[in-house]
């Protein structure tokens, strides 16, 4: 449920905290050096606020409306959705029910109702914010010292008038911060109605089932991303299995490469005394036949001659 808070709900500390500003405002009026001589004026001041004390606790009892409406009302409401990425159990939804009825907001109508008599009564009290301010109040009088020192007679109305100023400026400071929150709290306990009271829970089962929407979309989001994730891990490991393989087809390239380099240079290296080698071949072929011809034609030309004898 959504609860409606006020400034009542740490009155206490409220109270200690503006109690000890007070003191700290009070004894800033004093001087290092005269000091001692306005401890009597301190201890007389603490005497009042003691004799005042059943006014400073019939003020800390004071207890706003809407503290009471939230003290009686005790919310039973449980959470409908737990986020599966919080518990080792399966995602499981349980959707929200139509037929959810507000039986605690009807109960705290009701007691509503029931103690229109009492919060009146009780209305009454926030009309005493003058007795913090009457505390400011207390030991105006000047102090009488027992040692009857002549300077610091001379300086107390000095002191005396500083000490009235800012008890003014915290008597204009408070006065009205107390007073709207009064109003305030008087307005709300005037204005806590059936309808605003259903409005508040409605608006309260809204948030809860926007909640679990939004936690559903954020679990989908992070099973999503896992998978994704899987997905490139796997991807990232299929592509280093491809690039080992590029890798090895690249080195067996490079080395048929160098070795059809060398088998080349080898080539060209011998290449020239190859020919050379050649050359001569065909030149000793070329006087051997040259040779054989001329004797062929020699002896052709003796037989012809013997024949013709």
């Amino acid at each position: 449920m959504v609860r409606l808070s006020s400034p009542s709900d740490r009155k206490s500390t409220s109270n200690i905290r503006i109690r000890s500003t007070v003191s700290k405002a009070l004894k800033s009026c004093q001087m290092p050096s005269t000091r001692s001589a306005f401890r009597d004026v301190t201890d007389s001041k603490t005497a009042v606020i003691n004799t005042d004390r059943p006014r400073v606790m019939a003020r800390n009892r004071l207890v706003s409306p809407s503290q009471r409406i939230r003290n009686r009302h005790k919310c039973t409401c449980e959470p409908y959705y737990q986020s599966p990425t919080r518990s080792e159990e399966p995602p499981g939804y349980t959707e929200y029910r139509e037929e959810d009825e507000f039986t605690d907001v009807e109960d705290a109508i009701q007691r509503h109702q029931n103690h229109e008599d009492e919060d009146g009564s009780s209305d009454s009290d926030w009309d005493e914010h003058a007795t913090l301010i009457a505390l400011l109040d207390d030991g105006e009088e000047a102090p009488e010292f027992a040692d009857g020192v002549a300077i610091v007679d001379r300086l107390s109305p000095v002191f005396l008038a500083h000490r009235r100023e800012a008890t003014e400026q915290f008597r204009e400071t408070l006065v009205p911060v107390v007073t709207r929150v009064g109003e305030a709290h008087k307005s709300l306990s005037h204005d806590n109605n059936p309808t605003l009271l259903r409005g508040v829970a409605l608006f309260d089962k809204s948030s809860r089932a926007l909640e679990d929407a939004t936690r559903r979309e954020h679990d989908q989001v992070v099973r999503a991303f896992t998978r994704v994730k899987e997905t490139l891990e796997n991807l990232s490991l299929q592509l280093q299995d491809v690039c080992a393989e590029s890798d090895k087809l690249l080195n067996t390239y490079e080395k048929a490469i160098d070795e059809l380099v060398q088998r080349l240079g080898g080539y060209s290296k011998s290449v020239p005394g190859d020919v050379e080698k050649l050359i001569c071949k065909l030149d000793q072929t070329t006087k051997s036949v040259a040779a054989e011809d001329h004797a062929k034609a020699k002896e052709k030309l003796l037989r012809g001659i013997l024949d013709r004898y």
